[in-house]
């Protein structure tokens, strides 16, 4: 499929351990500037119509009112799909839906949190 010298392959052979600052860095930095998500991208906008999956407001393609969301980074037993996604594992947000997303998910990681006993 690809040569291993690929810059794609690259790109993800360059991929640091999971939810490290670093690996945050090479994602938002390296990933979501390939050429190969910006297609992913687009086709996962199309499959949803150019609408938000939650509110159904009109997104477009490029710029900013368009959001793709990653329902997971990993498989269970903790290989990446960085680069092998599915359309089941993003969905397609205008900006503030996804905002939203994160906001709730980030209240469900403090719940699951042990409680300090006094």
């Amino acid at each position: 499929m690809f040569d291993s010298r690929h810059p794609f392959l690259l790109i993800l052979k360059s991929e640091p351990y999971y939810g490290t600052p670093e690996w945050w860095d090479w994602y938002s930095d390296k990933y979501l500037h390939s050429r190969e998500w910006r297609r992913f991208r687009q086709l996962r906008i199309e499959h949803a119509g150019y609408a938000c999956e939650h509110c159904k407001k009109r997104i477009e393609p490029v710029g900013d009112s368009s959001h793709i969301h990653h329902k997971r980074y990993q498989t269970k037993n903790g290989r990446s799909i960085l680069g092998r996604e599915m359309l089941r594992d993003t969905s397609a947000l205008c900006p503030e839906c996804h905002a939203a997303v994160h906001e709730v998910r980030q209240i469900e990681l403090f719940q699951d949190l042990p409680r300090k006993v006094a």
